[in-house]
């Protein structure tokens, strides 16, 4: 059984590369090309170069591993052309789903211009082939792609426009044939045409998205989200100058924007933004979830994603964290992914932000690190699976329109004593407790309720430890496994216990003040 705080080493640069080119010389790694991506079904995907050293020569492979098979050994995936070496190489991070890898690709012999976009061994397009459902635009140059699960394929990079072929910046998913932003359009509801497109994160499944724009002539900063000027509040624009809305300026004062960094969605209808503002004279970074603030100047330093469920993962002072801290600098290696800690391992030291396909999965990131005899490397880790605990029963929409989760991060060892629930999408400050029980019963309202019991048996309530959600609609709550709440009294959990959670909250609805339940989990213990 693995170790619960042990990060996997997964690749490590100048160890053998699984490559080995037509004259039978295998490569060694040399480094990362990029980010590494998580695909949706908790695998990943890293463009790495590789190279070998008597002929001195260099290429690049796209390598990971499918979500069904973590235990095995890292796969190659894509070798453009192992025939031509540095001829033909893979421009920035590979991006996947349901299968298929997206990839852009450059060459020496242009100078090393991303100029053509490949699905898997095929190439979809090329420098100067029509954009599609945008009449007389050209594609010039391939910047990004990004593939979501319902065959969307996003890509970013410059166009040329059909009046005189001036060069502009856009954004299409050419996998619909629509063309979404570009340097020729107006930003919505504003007359000023957009001069560069800073940023743009589509939802997984393609059908959301959000970008940070900055406009010709005034060269102000705007979101957009799905084609539309962001509002944050009713009368509110997300726009460079204009002033902060009320829950904003409910914590900090009242200011205005000054510069806007990114936007993420998902397929929940949740807007995540990373923004910096002025109130009273005092500049202020934020991060801002549903147009409240999630995180204050240090809280919180990058957004490294947004998950489906709600959950936000972002870094701060050397750690990556969502509601628990998840990787800190002082982890335990598993170099030889035997699921044990091996040791003098030590200074994990993140070079990238990590990435995670939903909340509780296995987190991937490239760092430095120390080996035992003081020799300084790099390489790819992997986290442990954070979620100790599985869905069992499905919650009914709140007042936010979404379902409340439920995920069990730490420890599913009893004795270990190391384990925190945390709720995500319930309505903003929001209090409520966590229910427990050793039995499901069969799902129904209770009175005064708009939500959905699953516990069954003897269900025991932990008062004594209230939540209060907050501007994100988030929180954890640490246990104390051995004192499980019954009716009759605190119990404790051992090996071989299960037992199943679910947490009560209050809400808003139509009629008036009521209550709701997350989904509930089980957590079958070691």
């Amino acid at each position: 059984m693995t170790e619960p705080d042990v990060i996997e080493l997964l690749i490590q640069r100048g160890t053998p590369a699984p490559f080995v080119d037509t004259t039978g010389t295998q490569y060694t790694y040399a480094g990362p090309h990029g980010q590494v991506r998580s695909t949706p079904d908790g695998g990943w995907l890293a463009t790495m170069r590789v190279e070998r050293q008597s002929p001195v020569a260099s290429t690049y492979i796209v390598v990971g591993q499918r979500g069904d098979a973590l235990d095995g050994p890292v796969e190659v995936f894509l070798i453009p052309d192992p025939e031509v070496n540095q001829q033909l190489t893979i421009y920035g991070a590979a991006s996947g789903a349901d299968g298929r890898i997206g990839w852009i690709e450059w060459s020496e012999a242009t100078g090393f211009l991303p100029l053509a976009l490949h699905l898997d061994d095929q190439r979809l397009l090329s420098r100067f082939d029509d954009i599609a459902g945008a009449p007389g635009w050209r594609w010039n140059q391939f910047n990004g792609v990004t593939l979501t699960e319902n065959g969307g394929i996003f890509v970013s990079g410059v166009g040329l426009e059909p009046t005189i072929g001036n060069a502009q910046p856009t954004v299409a998913n050419v996998g619909t044939g629509e063309m979404l932003l570009n340097g020729f359009d107006f930003v919505p509801g504003l007359s000023r045409r957009i001069a560069q497109i800073q940023s743009f994160r589509p939802s997984t499944d393609g059908l959301r998205w959000g970008a940070v724009v900055q406009t010709r002539a005034t060269s102000q900063e705007a979101v957009i989200v799905d084609g539309e000027l962001l509002e944050l509040a009713p009368g509110f624009k997300a726009l460079e100058g204009e002033p902060l809305p009320p829950s904003v300026a409910a914590r900090i004062g009242e200011g205005t924007w000054l510069r806007f960094l990114s936007c993420h969605v998902n397929r929940g209808g949740d807007v995540v933004i990373e923004a910096q503002a002025t109130a009273g004279g005092v500049f202020q970074a934020l991060t801002l979830f549903n147009g409240s603030i999630a995180c204050l100047g240090g809280e919180c330093r990058e957004v490294v994603q947004l998950t489906n469920d709600g959950a936000l993962l972002t870094s701060r002072d050397g750690e990556f964290f969502g509601q628990a801290s998840l990787i800190t600098s002082a982890e335990l290696v598993d170099a030889d992914r035997d699921g044990v800690a091996d040791p003098g391992y030590s200074d994990v030291n993140f070079l990238q932000p990590p990435s995670a396909s939903a909340s509780g999965a296995p987190i991937y990131f490239f760092s430095l690190f120390k080996e035992p005899d003081g020799t300084n490397r790099g390489g790819l880790f992997r986290t442990r699976s954070t979620n100790a605990g599985s869905t069992v029963c499905t919650a009914v929409p709140n007042s936010t329109g979404r379902r409340g989760s439920m995920m069990a991060v730490g420890s599913p060892v009893a004795v270990d004593s190391d384990l925190t629930l945390e709720v995500f999408g319930l309505p903003r400050n929001a209090r409520g407790y966590a229910l427990f029980s050793r039995a499901l019963g069969t799902p129904f309202t209770p009175q005064g309720s708009e939500g959905t019991l699953c516990l069954g048996g003897a269900i025991g309530r932990l008062q004594t430890q209230l939540f209060l959600t907050g501007e994100s609609g988030t929180a954890g709550i640490e246990l104390d496994l051995n004192g499980l709440p019954q009716p009759t009294g605190s119990v404790a959990a051992i090996a071989g216990d299960t037992w199943y959670a679910q947490a009560w909250h209050r809400d808003l609805g139509l009629s008036g003040p009521t209550s709701n339940f997350t989904d509930a989990i089980e957590v079958a213990f070691d």
